[in-house]
């Protein structure tokens, strides 16, 4: 588990975000298939970037919605949407038509939109 904390680190800070979804896969896999709520997922993966001592935020109120989580780095800033039994392409649609970016412009660090979708496919977890 630590070696996945540590991956899980350096995937984010590398920007390698296939690597980082393949290990939140890995790691959610322990997960009960009978639990089907998206605000789990997102407690979870809020309560895992905390324990990781990242600067994450969940819920963050814009003018055109609520970002569903962000964290920030030194040199990005990830805004991550959140989707159960969906697809990543309607969470990365949804940041783009509410322009959940435009609050960091200014912050003078690459912006980084993930869509992260939770699909449970014959009873296994699937990240896209």
């Amino acid at each position: 588990m630590i070696l996945q904390a540590h991956s899980l680190r350096s995937a984010l800070f590398n920007n390698n975000i296939d690597q980082f979804c393949s290990i939140l896969e890995t790691l959610f896999a322990h997960i009960p298939y009978s639990i089907l709520k998206e605000s789990y997922y997102h407690a979870l993966l809020q309560f895992l970037l905390n324990l990781l001592s990242l600067d994450a935020h969940s819920e963050i109120m814009t003018d055109k919605g609520r970002i569903d989580l962000t964290l920030i780095t030194k040199t990005h800033i990830y805004i991550f949407e959140l989707k159960l039994n969906s697809s990543a392409r309607v969470a990365m649609q949804q940041i783009k038509d509410k322009k959940y970016f435009e609050r960091y412009r200014m912050d003078n660090k690459q912006i980084i939109l993930i869509g992260l979708a939770f699909n449970r496919i014959d009873e296994q977890l699937k990240l896209e």
